[in-house]
């Protein structure tokens, strides 16, 4: 079974559990209103639909690698989600997220619906960065924007790692001296760490002074700036 289909399980309020490690598609409505769900193991999800999980209940924890956007009301009504890693995740429709999920992990999110984040209140914020070009200047705007970047106590932007030393160290000086006014929206109060992993890093010394991260996380080892 790779695909769940279209209000597949739509209303089943007695349903606890599902075991599903090859479904990597679950269309609209699928779970909608199945209340007593308590955990859901899925393959490597790529694709949501709208409703897939509206006003029901998944494990408190979810992974979807694939995962690319999150359609309208995906996880509306969604109490006990507490934590999602969609490590690719670049576009967010209204009311995706729901309001008890504390940690995300995104890819670098370019959209957001004007209802996305309704009523979350995020508290610890992973974002991926997939490519050289992307940025971390659209996430800070959409998370202001969306009344979400004063409550986030822990900022952490994972830098795209391919390339020479000397250019992860190009990027790394670049992403952290300040340039991008969009930076400024995170509040003072975030911890905002830049995190690297790569072998053979070079002096961090021209990193110690920026004034976007207080934080550096190179291969595990935590640095103060």
């Amino acid at each position: 079974l790779k695909t769940i289909n279209h209000s597949a399980f739509h209303d089943m309020t007695n349903l606890t559990s599902i075991n599903c490690p090859n479904v990597t598609y679950i269309d609209g409505n699928a779970f909608v209103r199945c209340k007593s769900l308590q955990e859901t193991i899925f393959g490597a999800v790529s694709f949501l639909g709208g409703h897939a999980f509206y006003q029901a209940q998944t494990s408190p924890h979810l992974y979807f690698s694939e995962l690319t956007s999150l359609n309208y009301n995906t996880f509306s009504g969604v109490t006990k989600l507490v934590s999602v890693d969609f490590p690719k995740l670049t576009v967010m429709d209204n009311a995706a997220l729901t309001g008890s999920v504390a940690t995300a992990v995104f890819g670098t999110v370019t959209s957001v619906g004007g209802t996305a984040f309704l009523g979350a209140r995020l508290r610890n914020l992973t974002i991926v960065q997939n490519s050289t070009t992307n940025s971390i200047s659209s996430v800070c705007t959409n998370l202001y924007n969306k009344g979400q970047s004063g409550d986030l106590e822990s900022f952490t932007f994972q830098m795209y790692t391919s390339g020479t030393n000397a250019e992860i160290q190009s990027r790394a000086i670049s992403l952290s001296n300040g340039t991008y006014s969009n930076y400024s929206l995170l509040a003072p109060t975030t911890t905002r760490t830049l995190s690297i992993k790569v072998e053979g890093f070079p002096d961090i010394s021209s990193l110690l002074y920026n004034t976007l991260f207080n934080k550096l996380n190179i291969n595990g080892t935590i640095y103060n700036l």
